[in-house]
């Protein structure tokens, strides 16, 4: 598996060859094979009004259970689920469902570093993109997702969305929270990414979501383990406000950073 959907997102279907379909997702072009048991199929109408409707949010509490109105299926609704908010429960592209007994955790704060660590712990999961397994890039992305910024699935591809403004461990002071920490294999290949908070330190996924240092300078001085790895292999540091640009905003939300460079939610459904 290198990618997933999340519940509500949508995909053009390019070909189908026996049981499995090729599909182009709609939020992040990404390509590959689904099985066609896993999806719902609606019309390129429908899919386009969907993608339209005002009320489209992502889902801001970690996963829990919902039930169909009318079938009582049950489906698992992950953080980062694309989906309306209604009185009774949400809506999904092909019906109403009702919200579990349960009030499910709401894990958005208004701040970036803070949402991100209501996700420590999550496990790895290569090609995953919410709180039920995720890799690094789809850790940065479902982030800034929830905040309504739109980034590339894969590192490589976040990595050549700015110019990185530090590259150099020795200048890691002038890194602030919220800016994207990027890392390289020994061919010079970004393989990872993560989100700096201070003080030399990242909150990263792998092997779960945690935080580490990766700068030398502070590795006596902070209470989080060193990570010897990440120090040889730091490749650059993208502010947050070269990548959080107008035209990369989703719809519901507009185009603003707090003072302290975390994106500011504007979800008046939260």
């Amino acid at each position: 598996m290198v990618s997933q959907m999340l519940l509500g997102e949508t995909a053009q279907v390019l070909e189908q060859v026996d049981r499995w379909i090729r599909i182009k997702t709609t939020y992040d072009a990404y390509e590959g094979w689904v099985n066609p048991g896993q999806c719902a199929f609606i019309s390129a109408e429908t899919g386009k009004e969907w993608l339209n409707e005002p009320r489209l949010r992502r889902s801001y509490h970690r996963n829990y259970i919902v039930h169909h109105l009318e079938s009582g299926d049950a489906l698992c609704v992950p953080t980062g689920a694309l989906l309306v908010y209604t009185d009774e429960g949400i809506r999904l592209p092909d019906g109403e469902y009702l919200k579990a007994d349960i009030n499910p955790p709401l894990i958005l704060t208004g701040h970036l570093i803070e949402t991100a660590e209501r996700l420590l712990g999550i496990p790895y999961l290569w090609g995953g993109r919410s709180d039920l397994g995720i890799d690094c890039s789809g850790f940065v992305q479902l982030l800034f997702s929830l905040y309504g910024f739109t980034l590339p699935r894969d590192s490589g591809q976040q990595y050549q969305l700015a110019k990185p403004a530090i590259t150099d461990l020795h200048s890691i002071q002038g890194a602030q929270a919220g800016d994207l920490v990027f890392f390289a294999n020994p061919e010079k290949r970004i393989t990872h990414v993560g989100i700096y908070i201070t003080d030399g330190c990242l909150i990263h996924a792998g092997p779960n979501v945690r935080i580490n240092c990766f700068a030398p300078k502070w590795a006596d001085r902070v209470p989080y383990p060193f990570d010897q790895r990440l120090a040889d292999r730091f490749c650059g540091i993208i502010r947050i406000t070269d990548l959080c640009l107008p035209w990369r905003v989703q719809p519901g939300h507009s185009f603003d950073i707090l003072e302290d460079r975390s994106p500011q939610i504007l979800n008046t459904y939260a």
